[in-house]
């Protein structure tokens, strides 16, 4: 832990501080040694990382009882409401009349689908979302989803093989 004191810009508290690996699928043995790491019992650890690279049969020893995956996704459309003023009452409103197939009023009706649409170009990525939240932008949104295919285009090839064929 000396060397992560030395380049963090904050104290590491004992008991207290949360370690962060992002990219772990770099650090294979990572996922072994995090079993003896939190035994320690001095901080508690996160692992990050793309499933891409992630080969679980290639552990040296799984660190049964010390881990808890994860999937991440996308947010799903109720999730992107939670940036709109569509209330919970509404909401239940809508579950009741999609139960009980009963019509759903005009204007609730021609809110949802307008809303729809949006969350259909915005999408579930958490920053594109909370970036249209801020500045009703979609210019701004679609940055983003630029940047994001970048950053994915950029994390594909990382695993990919040479074509030694050539």
């Amino acid at each position: 832990m000396l060397g992560l004191s030395t380049i963090s810009d904050k104290r590491l508290k004992k008991g207290e501080s949360i370690i962060f690996i992002d990219e772990v699928q770099k650090y294979k043995n990572m996922v072994t040694k995090i079993k003896f790491l939190t035994e320690e019992g001095s901080f508690r650890y996160i692992l990050s990382g793309s499933l891409l690279g992630v080969e679980l049969t290639s552990l040296e020893s799984a660190p049964v009882g010390y881990l808890h995956i994860m999937e991440m996704f996308p947010l799903d459309f109720e999730e992107f409401l939670q940036i709109t003023n569509i209330t919970d009452e509404i909401k239940e409103s809508l579950k009741e009349s999609f139960t009980k197939r009963k019509p759903v009023m005009d204007v609730i009706n021609e809110k949802m689908s307008n809303l729809f649409l949006r969350y259909l170009v915005v999408g579930g990525m958490p920053d594109a979302v909370a970036t249209f939240a801020q500045t009703n932008n979609l210019n701004d949104v679609l940055t983003i989803h630029r940047d994001i295919k970048a950053t994915y285009k950029l994390d594909f090839t990382q695993y990919e093989e040479e074509d030694k064929s050539c």
